[in-house]
């Protein structure tokens, strides 16, 4: 795919969460203590000439584990290294959290680098608006089953409905584009089976998605993004300067 990309004229390429091992459950002994996966990727930045956010794989460091993702630039420099810091419930058993954002500068903007389920943490995106953050990239795990009592019992798409809706309120409310992107096809962790989202999307202020992968199956796509219209959702919604007031709500009397 890196090589795909390449020839394609892509100058990032984004790879989904758990992308080496997939969840690695009980074999901890997957775990990446030499930095191999890391890398296996700054080789085939330079060797292509092309960003690539690493997606994300299980690295032990000082017996600790961390869901680590990795920006390489085209030139096999790391830009960036991220720890998943809002863990979903069943990493917790084994994984630390992260203890920030990794936000950075990179040819093409101020980028930050989140995890699956960071998506659903609105402080998260406040802190980038802060930083003027352009582009967010969010690497992605995410199955139909997450919700397993919402999706038997009220709406079996109601993590596609989710997905979409955190996708399009962050890229609003951090300004920035937002690349996310999700694994497909299906799971087994012991006996728990699962069927990933993918619903791999790009996602903006004003427009919403501007390219989705509405299944989940294994697919690429490239597509070109105009940081512009960021200017114009700043010069009109105005939240970087609000977020700066200080607000004094009149009392009432009920």
């Amino acid at each position: 795919y890196v090589a795909k990309a390449s020839k394609q004229k892509a100058h990032v390429i984004i790879f989904p969460e758990d992308c080496i091992e997939g969840v690695i459950g009980k074999r901890l002994d997957l775990a990446d203590s030499k930095f191999k996966n890391r890398n296996f990727f700054i080789t085939l930045a330079k060797k292509y000439k092309i960003d690539i956010i690493t997606a994300s794989f299980i690295e032990k460091e000082k017996e600790k584990l961390w869901n680590t993702s990795y920006y390489i630039d085209s030139t096999g420099r790391v830009k960036a290294r991220y720890r998943k810091m809002r863990l979903w419930h069943p990493e917790k058993k084994y994984i630390k959290p992260g203890k920030k954002l990794a936000i950075f500068k990179t040819k093409y903007g101020m980028a930050v680098m989140i995890i699956c389920w960071d998506l659903a943490f609105g402080e998260l995106f406040r802190e980038m608006l802060k930083k003027r953050v352009k582009i967010i990239y969010c690497p992605s795990y995410w199955t139909y089953e997450d919700a397993w009592r919402g999706n038997k019992k009220w709406n079996k798409n109601a993590e596609i409905l989710l997905t979409n809706t955190l996708c399009q309120t962050r890229a609003f409310e951090a300004n920035a584009a937002l690349v996310y992107c999700n694994a497909g096809g299906t799971l087994k962790i012991g006996k728990w089976k699962g069927t990933l989202l993918g619903n791999s999307q790009i996602t903006f202020p004003y427009l919403g998605a501007i390219k989705i992968l509405s299944h989940n199956k294994e697919e690429m796509f490239v597509k070109e993004i105009n940081l512009d219209l960021l200017k114009d959702s700043e010069k009109d919604y105005k939240l970087r300067q609000d977020m700066f007031k200080t607000y004094h709500p009149a009392s009432s009397n009920l």
